[in-house]
């Protein structure tokens, strides 16, 4: 196979693109959502979407000290012309006076979402996603090395273990850095859909690595026979 006789390009590949990755999230970083840091989230549709530089005079012209906040331009599920406006967790009078700041601006401007999460709610959630993710790792590694015992030499049940973690690694990266790309140039966020997204991509992962590994585990057996 040309996969075997050139198999040193490929893993060159491989590991050119998990180099690749993690040079782009250590450069870029990841632009956690409030789902993770807590604070509230408005976004303002509008008919026709006034200019950004009219917005932020308006949020700077109330009284209010909102300290650093973001403001970017977004589209609505339903395609309409918005902002989304990423502040510190606020008050009921915070959000309307906010609320109403925006929505009167441009033509048919209309509150369509507001999340608010506290920043112990936003710790607690980081946490037990990075906590289920590594969980669920950890199962993989026993489950592999469970499953793959009693094959022997030359390749142990520790070590296709050990291989499959690599392949989750590789297959973890590759998204997560796309994720940090688009965060830079598009403002995407990392929230609790992603995590999700990540733990469906780990299941994915380990799937296609398996079938391999019986395959190999097949051959192995049947060339001790053989000898």
């Amino acid at each position: 196979m040309n996969i075997i006789a050139h198999k040193k390009i490929f893993v060159a590949i491989g590991v050119g693109i998990v180099l690749l990755s993690m040079g782009i999230i250590a450069v870029f970083g990841l632009r956690l959502g409030i789902d993770f840091t807590g604070g509230s989230l408005t976004e303002v549709a509008y008919g026709e979407r006034p200019e950004k530089a009219a917005a932020q005079g308006a949020i700077d012209t109330l009284d209010l000290e909102l300290g650093a906040y973001s403001l970017r331009v977004a589209t609505t599920d339903t395609g309409a012309a918005a902002f989304n406006l990423r502040t510190r967790d606020l008050t009921e009078t915070e959000r309307q006076q906010v609320s109403e700041a925006l929505s009167s601006l441009g033509q048919d401007g209309e509150v369509v979402r507001f999340t608010s999460i506290g920043p112990t709610i936003g710790a607690e959630l980081r946490d037990k996603a990075v906590w289920a993710i590594g969980a669920v790792v950890m199962i993989i590694i026993l489950y592999v090395a469970w499953a793959f015992r009693g094959v022997g030499r030359p390749v142990g049940s520790w070590t296709f273990g050990g291989i499959t973690i690599l392949a989750l690694i590789h297959d973890v990266l590759v998204p997560t850095a796309v994720m940090a790309l688009l965060g830079v140039f598009r403002g995407a966020e990392i929230d609790v859909l992603f995590v999700m997204a990540i733990l469906a991509v780990l299941g994915y992962s380990v799937n296609d690595t398996i079938v391999v590994f019986d395959r190999v585990r097949e051959n192995l057996v049947k060339s001790r026979q053989e000898k």
